[in-house]
């Protein structure tokens, strides 16, 4: 098995838009921020320390974000290695390889760690949660966990090439 930092330090591009996609919903949700780190060499390798979401909402989306901005992103990237393939000779294959990369490395850091988790879980069960959050978000909580559990299997590096390699395979069919 390959240490974590190890992996960390390899695909630091997705430690950090992780990162980035907490902090952004944090700010657009109105939730304070006190302290970021978007990349460390160390446990954890990035963080967002902040308050506790004023709305079970506020809960679902900053701890849900790195899902779909991680996903999404590293998607989108994928997509540009698609005119690459066709690229022939050194610089071409070395810019496919580097933007798939790219790609993979930030859709591999797409799943919260399990304190997320927790905190989605807790905030679904308050007696104010609306219905459409606890709808939403018990599914949500059971695919985070699995995204937890699967990691010691790097199940997060398959899914970073699904999301990937996923992306352009559908694009295709259209």
């Amino acid at each position: 098995m390959i240490p974590e930092f190890i992996i960390d330090l390899m695909t630091f591009p997705g430690v950090m838009v992780h990162g980035l996609a907490r902090r952004l919903v944090c700010d657009w949700t109105g939730t304070k921020v006190w302290e970021v780190c978007y990349f460390r060499i160390g446990t954890p390798s990035g963080f967002v320390i902040h308050d506790a979401p004023a709305t079970v909402w506020g809960h679902l989306l900053i701890d849900a974000s790195p899902l779909l901005f991680n996903s999404l992103i590293g998607g989108l990237i994928g997509l540009l290695a698609v005119p690459l393939k066709h690229v022939d000779g050194l610089l071409g294959n070395s810019v496919l390889v580097l933007v798939l990369w790219l790609a993979v490395s930030i859709a591999m850091h797409a799943f919260p760690e399990a304190r997320a988790a927790q905190a989605i879980w807790a905030a679904i069960g308050r007696r104010d949660a609306p219905l459409s959050a606890r709808l939403l978000g018990t599914p949500l909580v059971g695919l985070l966990y699995v995204g937890v559990w699967g990691s010691f299997f790097r199940f997060d590096f398959f899914y970073g090439v699904g999301v990937v390699f996923g992306l352009q395979y559908l694009l295709r069919l259209l």
